[in-house]
């Protein structure tokens, strides 16, 4: 029995839609994240969040990956973004102020 959860559903989407997919795996860092995306040049940054802390882990990325690299990113974030019950609007705010 094969089990496709958060990440997996999404490597194995990409995959099979002709898309390289380099997956770093659960509760990785902003680091792990960007020097993954170093290492393969890879044209975006996609973080999927189950636990809830997607906010949080998002806060700075861009502009760390930015600060590393001399190209531009495409970074996109979706799952359980953050704990508990916020309002939408605020959360989708600030991600987007992460440039998400």
């Amino acid at each position: 029995m094969y089990m496709l959860v958060g990440n997996k559903i999404i490597d194995y989407t990409l995959v099979n839609s002709g898309y390289n997919v380099i997956n770093i795996g659960v509760l990785s860092s902003q680091e792990d994240f960007i020097n993954a995306a170093i290492e393969t040049d890879a044209d975006l940054i996609m973080v999927s969040s189950l636990y809830g802390h997607g906010e949080i882990d998002c806060r700075g990325m861009r502009e760390n990956a930015l600060s590393q690299v001399l190209r531009i990113y495409y970074f996109m974030l979706g799952g359980n973004i953050v704990v508990g019950k916020q309002d939408f609007e605020e959360t989708e705010a600030k991600i987007y102020r992460y440039g998400f």
